[in-house]
């Protein structure tokens, strides 16, 4: 989950969108889904990713954090 900066709240979801999307072309058989919460904080977005094994997750997390467009 990610909380939006109070003004900034399209561009994070701007952001998970393209990583759900990077996410979702580059592993095929994962599924990213992103929620966004309709009441309580409304700036948080979450993704929400379904991967075939733990070690197929985290051998992806490492290569998506190295992605320059996906650092904070």
């Amino acid at each position: 989950s990610a909380d939006g900066v109070p003004g900034q709240e399209a561009a994070a979801m701007e952001r998970m969108r393209r990583q759900a999307a990077y996410v979702t072309r580059k592993y095929p058989t994962a599924n990213s889904i992103l929620l966004r919460n309709v009441t309580g904080a409304l700036q948080r977005v979450t993704i929400i990713e379904t991967w075939e094994s733990l070690a197929a997750w985290e051998a992806a997390a490492k290569e998506i954090d190295a992605q320059p467009e996906f650092q904070a």
